[in-house]
């Protein structure tokens, strides 16, 4: 049985956030705006706004988000810390949620790509991939980590470049490096 792919609660909580991160790291030339920032000589004179030039009185430029390019990868990692109840009640929310993430990201056509521990999809329109993802998530189980035994990220083989990651973890945001942080969207499993 797939997991279900209603949108709960914290679907609603976590979409607009990862949405907007999105969008900050697909940044290009398509119709919806994401900022006005000071001209640069690289500019097209055709992205200057005439009206916040004039009120600054300094070349600005639009800079808008590139909704048709955008590739990202979901990235769900299964290790847990304890078999506690609730511990594996969060996971299974982390598996509706990433299950209901991958359904989101079919639904706006975006190519996508899906990682856990011995299982990753290529970079894909997400419809291609959707019900191979869907599957693992139906069978995927927790990894209880030995205590004493390193809490390192988990990192998919395949590193695919210019690529927006969406990583469901129970490490702490302490384990992943700081320049990593910036390119990916976090979902700690221990704050669902």
């Amino acid at each position: 049985m797939l997991p279900a792919v209603q949108p709960g609660e914290n679907f609603f909580e976590v979409l607009p956030r990862i949405g907007h991160q999105l969008d900050s790291y697909v940044k290009g030339r398509s119709h919806d705006l994401y900022a006005i920032r000071d001209y640069q000589q690289s500019d097209s004179a055709r992205h200057v706004d005439w009206k916040a030039t004039a009120r600054v009185q300094q070349l600005k430029v639009r800079e808008f988000t590139r909704e048709d390019d955008r590739r990202l990868q979901l990235v769900f990692d299964r290790r847990v810390p304890d078999a506690h109840p609730q511990t594996i009640e969060s996971f299974e929310k982390a598996v509706s949620l990433c299950a209901s993430l991958a359904w989101y990201f079919y639904e706006t056509g975006a190519l996508m790509s899906f990682a856990t521990e011995g299982f990753e999809t290529p970079m894909s329109p997400a419809g291609q991939i959707l019900y191979p993802v869907l599957e693992k998530l139906a069978l995927i189980e927790p990894a209880v980590e030995h205590e004493g035994s390193p809490r390192r990220p988990f990192a998919a083989s395949n590193g695919l470049p210019e690529c927006f990651q969406i990583i469901l973890t129970h490490l702490p945001r302490e384990a992943f490096p700081a320049d990593f942080r910036r390119a990916a969207y976090f979902v700690f499993m221990d704050s669902l």
